[in-house]
């Protein structure tokens, strides 16, 4: 078994990174990808999807609503759904392959596997039936929505950002989404530019883009819910059904909240379960996000972790920074917890 320098489990934007640099440093590395394609979230079911989704239901939206008074008719495209979804796949399938497949073919050193890794001990990964030895491993399985905690909850089919995009053949009459971070209010103004009649459930103690400036806050809920988006603040879900074709949402003081189809955008659990992290003694909290340290180094120092499994900040961007930085510390620098 020849042994590498780097194994890097992912194939996000956290382990491209972190293959890349390991690439100009003249490393051996093998990246192991499972579940989405290569390009991880943003490049699948994130921010490139979305903002192409986005642009389709802005010029459908306020086309058909001109500000000008000899237009008050506007324009009346007729909107296909299925049309704009095989679209959005298209332009997802060629930014996939121009952006990572062809750029990984050219890397260096590096070798892609597609499946799902096991770590068997502080060096050596299972995946495909191989195993696999290195000097160091880097950990970039990102992360997924997190199942509410609430009564019925398991029993319903409910959407994350993942499913909504690959799972519905038309537009929902009707939309209840929990959680009012970015990705909520995302797709809360997408569908309802396509015609949906959208709820945003926001919980108790929560608010609306909770990192952002109030004053900008309340600007964009002015112009959202001038758009048609109900907002119910303060919410306490307390138990959740599927009836007669509906999800129905019971909240506080026994009121029911009723839609076609439920989205979870209300926090994130690290996709860690399952792939042998104890075997390296590596730990995680609560959420099962990776406790790392300040070199993105864990509990075991031959094994690193970086992007949305260490639960920083879920962004692109951010993820690909650690994951650089981290293929860095891990090949270079001689760190010891």
């Amino acid at each position: 078994m020849e042994k590498l320098d780097l194994i890097i489990i992912g194939g996000g934007a956290a382990a491209f990174a972190a293959a890349t640099k390991a690439s100009d440093l003249g490393a051996k590395a093998l990246m192991i990808n499972y579940g989405l394609p290569i390009g991880g979230t943003c490049c699948n079911v994130g921010c490139v999807p979305t903002k192409h989704l986005l642009t389709v239901g802005d010029e459908l939206y306020y086309g058909s609503r001109s500000r000008f008074k000899a237009l008050h008719n506007g324009h009346q495209p007729q909107f296909d759904f299925k049309a704009a979804m095989e679209e959005t796949n298209e332009v997802c399938a060629a930014m996939r392959q121009s952006n990572y497949v062809n750029v990984l073919e050219n890397l260096d050193g590096v070798t892609l596997v597609e499946a799902r890794a096991r770590i068997v001990d502080s060096n050596r990964v299972e995946a495909g039936g191989e195993v696999y030895e290195a000097g160091k491993i880097i950990i970039a399985t990102g992360a997924s929505a997190k199942p509410l905690p609430v009564d019925g909850f398991d029993k319903v089919k409910w959407h994350t950002n993942r499913t909504i995009m690959m799972d519905l053949e038309q537009a929902p009459e009707s939309l209840i989404i929990i959680g009012a971070g970015p990705e909520g209010l995302e797709f809360a103004q997408m569908f309802a530019h396509f015609g949906t009649s959208v709820t945003v459930v926001v919980a108790k103690d929560h608010r609306v883009l909770r990192r952002e400036e109030p004053e900008i806050v309340d600007e964009l809920l002015r112009s959202l819910k001038q758009e048609g988006i109900r907002f119910l603040m303060d919410v306490t879900v307390q138990k959740v059904e599927q009836r007669d074709g509906v999800k129905v949402l019971t909240i506080q003081d026994g009121k029911e909240i009723v839609a076609q189809e439920l989205l979870l955008a209300a926090g994130l659990r690290a996709n860690t379960a399952d792939m042998g992290l104890e075997k390296a003694g590596v730990k995680t909290n609560e959420g099962g996000f990776i406790q790392v340290n300040q070199h993105y180094q864990t509990d075991n120092s031959n094994v690193y972790a970086a992007g949305d499994c260490i639960g920083k900040m879920p962004l692109e961007t951010v993820a690909a920074k650690e994951g650089s930085l981290a293929a860095e510390n891990a090949l270079t620098v001689p760190v010891r917890t």
